[in-house]
């Protein structure tokens, strides 16, 4: 494989082709939300681990 190829052998240069807009939307708002729920997951996580360590030991 050349270096500036993809491994579906398009150019890496080359646009995407969806062949849809409507699918490269749906992708995006999926990406969206996503990142929404990892964010979201996170500050769970900070949260937590603040709660734990500030229970005493038993």
């Amino acid at each position: 494989m050349e270096p500036n190829q993809t491994t579906s052998r398009r150019n890496s240069d080359d646009p995407i082709k969806l062949g849809d807009e409507l699918r490269y939307k749906e992708l995006m708002e999926r990406m969206t939300s996503m990142e929404s729920s990892i964010e979201e997951m996170k500050s769970m996580m900070k949260q937590m681990l603040k709660n734990s360590e500030s229970q005493p030991l038993t």
